[in-house]
C-alpha cells in the first residue's frame, strides 16, 4: 500500500512539471470592443484599408449576413442576408470581391460589396457533399478557389479561371478549411487530418506528409515561410514553401487544452493566433516563442484579420467584434 501512495504521489509530481514546463507567459494588450449592431456569430473580417471593411456571419440553418463599415468601425450598414450563414469574405480590390457559406454557396460582388450576387454551377456535387464553404482564395483577377466541407470525411474545392462564371469542383475524403496559394498553379489544401498539394491549379493534388491534428488556418509571410495552427492545440512552421512542416507549439496536454481557429501575421514578426474560450497568442520574434494574451472575453474567437492600417480584427460569438495593434 505505501508502495501505491508513493507512485501515485510521483505521478502527481511529473505531471504538476509537465503542466509548469509547458505554461506559457501571459501579456496583458490593450483590446477596443467594437459595437456591432447583431448579435450573431461573426466568422470573417476583411478591411480594404482603415476606413473600408466588412464582416460575414450567422447562425447555422437560421440566417446569413454580410455587414459593411466605412468609417473604420463605428458604423455598420446590412448589405446582404439569407437563410445560410457566411464563413468567410475576401476582396480582390476596392469593387470586386467574394463570399462563401453554409449549403456550397458562393457569393460575388462587384460594385465595392453593396449588393451581392450568387454565383451558379453547371453541375452540383452529390447530395452528401452539399456542405459549409469556408474559406475564399483569390489568386488573381479571375481565378478563385472556394475551400469547404463538413463532417470531419467530407471535403470539396471549387475552383474557377473565368471570373467565377464557370465552376468546377473537387471532392476529398476530409473537411478542408483553408487554402494558401503561391502562384496561379501551385497551392495549399488543409483541413481534417491533412494537408494536400496542387501544382497545376487543381488538375491534380499530392497529399504532404503531416498528420495528428486538424488544421484550421494557415499563414505565409513569404514564399518559403508559413504558419498554420491546429483545433487540437498545435502551431506548425514551414519553411519549403509547405513541403515539409515542424511542430513548433505542442498538441493539447493534460490540464490544458487549447483549441485554435485562425492565425494571422501582420509582418515577418508579429503573429496572432486566435480559438475557442477567448485563447489568443502572440509572437513578436516570427514565430520563435508564443505567448498566451490575458483573457478579454470567453467567448469563441472565430477569425482574425490584419489590415493595412496596422490594425487586427477578431471576430467572435455573439456579435463580438475586436480589435488592437499588433
Amino acid at each position: 500500500m505505501k508502495i501505491q501512495r508513493k507512485t501515485y504521489q510521483l505521478g502527481i509530481v511529473i505531471a504538476l512539471f509537465f503542466f509548469m514546463s509547458c505554461k506559457k507567459d501571459t501579456i496583458e494588450i490593450s483590446v477596443e470592443t467594437v459595437p456591432f449592431p447583431l448579435k450573431t456569430d461573426l466568422f470573417s473580417a476583411h478591411f480594404l484599408d482603415g476606413q473600408n471593411g466588412f464582416v460575414c456571419g450567422g447562425i447555422k440553418s437560421e440566417s446569413g449576413y454580410i455587414f459593411k463599415t466605412t468609417d473604420g468601425g463605428n458604423s455598420w450598414e446590412e448589405v446582404y442576408s439569407s437563410d445560410k450563414f457566411l464563413k468567410d469574405i475576401s476582396f480582390l480590390n476596392m469593387e470586386i470581391g467574394y463570399a462563401c457559406g453554409d449549403s456550397i454557396l458562393i457569393l460575388k460582388t462587384e460594385d465595392g460589396g453593396n449588393s451581392w450576387f450568387k454565383m451558379e454551377y453547371p453541375w452540383i456535387p452529390a447530395p452528401n457533399y452539399i456542405l459549409p464553404l469556408n474559406h475564399v482564395e483569390i489568386v488573381n483577377d479571375s481565378i478563385v478557389y472556394v475551400t469547404g466541407g463538413g463532417e470531419f470525411a467530407k471535403g470539396l474545392v471549387f475552383r474557377t479561371r473565368n471570373w467565377g462564371w464557370w465552376w468546377y469542383f473537387d471532392l476529398f475524403e476530409n473537411e478542408l478549411s483553408d487554402s494558401h496559394f503561391k502562384t496561379y498553379d501551385e497551392g495549399i489544401f488543409c483541413g481534417y487530418g491533412a494537408m494536400d498539394k496542387t501544382t497545376d491549379g487543381g488538375q491534380s493534388y499530392q497529399p504532404i506528409d503531416i498528420k495528428g491534428d486538424f488544421y484550421t488556418a494557415m499563414h505565409f509571410i513569404d514564399d518559403n515561410t508559413g504558419f498554420a495552427c491546429g483545433y487540437n492545440g498545435g502551431i506548425y512552421k514551414t519553411t519549403d514553401g509547405g513541403d515539409s512542416w515542424e511542430k513548433i507549439h505542442r498538441t493539447n496536454f493534460v490540464g490544458k487544452r487549447l483549441h485554435f481557429n485562425d492565425i494571422a501575421f501582420s509582418d515577418t514578426r508579429n503573429g496572432i493566433i486566435v480559438g475557442n474560450n477567448g485563447v489568443a497568442l502572440i509572437t513578436n520574434n516570427g514565430g520563435n516563442d508564443w505567448n498566451e494574451v490575458s483573457s478579454f472575453t470567453d467567448k469563441n474567437l472565430l477569425s482574425v484579420f490584419s489590415s493595412m492600417d496596422g490594425f487586427v480584427w477578431i471576430t467572435a460569438q455573439n456579435g463580438l467584434l475586436f480589435k488592437f495593434k499588433l
